[in-house]
């Protein structure tokens, strides 16, 4: 679905795809779910690489609520999500 993100982003200019958004809205719904129980340090199949590979096309983490609340991690969809320093200790520098 990676892909189908780029494409979306492409022809939308944002990775801000609705929850409704065929096929795609969903598995997007799931990654900020994700994001969120790994920030929490709850399981998830959120990894340090997946995070890399989202951050790099500006992905939006934050869900509307809290956008426009300006609060969690990811609300400023400018601002790539940081990954908890454990993670981020084994991420690799661009």
């Amino acid at each position: 679905r990676y892909e189908e993100l780029l494409q979306y982003k492409e022809k939308y200019g944002t990775t801000k795809v609705p929850q409704l958004y065929p096929g795609l809205g969903q598995w997007v719904h799931t990654q900020r779910t994700d994001m969120q129980k790994y920030l929490l340090g709850n399981r998830s199949s959120m990894t340090p690489e997946k995070i890399k590979s989202l951050n790099a096309i500006h992905f939006f983490f934050g869900n509307r609520r809290k956008s426009s609340e300006g609060v969690g991690p990811g609300s400023n969809p400018d601002e790539p999500a940081t990954p908890p320093p454990a993670a981020a200790a084994i991420t690799p520098s661009p």
